[in-house]
């Protein structure tokens, strides 16, 4: 992972592409993340991915369709057989308030119970009110080492039934008995600048002690 002069970014596990801009982009609603501070913009990115830099000859600077065509075939052709890998060895840290695990959620702030089948990324802690993923780009969740969730569309498959609301995830729970970590990762292409979100959770039941981290 490298860092910018700036500092360091999170991690739970979305991760987000594009240009930097003032408006963030979500957090993980349901279970709810909490964060350092409640000065934090919760919304915001907490890295950045060089497109460009990370996949030479990529088309990155057009139609957001067309960014996502792009990566998938370079994504395809990479060393890399997880969006968890690859932030990790790429992201830019726009913030020392962040870290590189998890980002500007506070693991410590968190104890919840048995994950159900859905999580739900938003911008509102009312699920059914606001938006959810707003741009396109990959979006994966992990329990431990365990990968529970990958797609390479996230904002076209995720869309709330209704058009409104936060993005519902579905995530293979039954991998994360024991775990210990949930990481979620989302990562927005819309531009040639990729934005990296992280969040971080810890769920508590029984044998359970479990840790939500976005990207």
């Amino acid at each position: 992972m490298k860092t910018s002069p700036t500092g360091l970014t999170a991690l739970l596990v979305f991760a987000a592409y594009g240009a930097h801009q003032v408006a963030g982009h979500g957090y993980l609603v349901q279970p709810l993340a909490k964060f350092i501070s409640v000065n934090i913009d919760k919304t915001q990115y907490s890295s950045t991915i060089d497109a460009n830099k990370l996949f030479p000859g990529g088309t990155f600077n057009t139609a957001p369709e067309l960014n996502i065509k792009s990566f998938v075939a370079n994504y395809k052709k990479s060393k890399y057989k997880s969006i968890k890998a690859m932030i990790e060895d790429n992201q830019v840290l726009v913030t020392d308030q962040a870290t590189p695990t998890c980002g500007y959620s506070s693991p410590e702030k968190t104890s919840y119970g048995a994950l159900n089948d859905t999580v739900y990324w938003g911008r509102n802690d009312d699920i059914t009110l606001d938006e959810g993923l707003v741009h396109p780009g990959p979006c994966e969740v992990w329990c431990d080492d365990n990968q529970i969730q990958q797609n390479m569309e996230c904002q076209k498959a995720y869309t709330p039934a209704s058009g409104k609301g936060a993005a519902p995830v579905p995530i293979d729970n039954s991998k994360c008995t024991n775990a210990k970590r949930l990481t979620f990762y989302w990562v927005a292409m819309h531009g040639a600048t990729w934005q990296v979100y992280s969040k971080f959770v810890v769920v508590s039941v029984m044998k359970w002690k479990l840790t939500f981290c976005c990207s």
